[in-house]
């Protein structure tokens, strides 16, 4: 296996174990993003 393939197999895992996708109203962020501030939610 190369390390390109632990990588991506590495960011897979995060996408999936630890980003959630929240939904609040209308809007759907990531669960690090502070909703109530718009250049947070953009950034995350």
């Amino acid at each position: 296996m190369y390390l390109s393939d632990f990588r991506k197999e590495y960011h897979q895992n995060i996408c999936k174990s630890i980003i959630r996708i929240r939904k609040d109203k209308a809007k759907e962020y990531p669960n690090f993003a502070d909703s109530g501030n718009n250049a947070s939610m953009k950034i995350a």
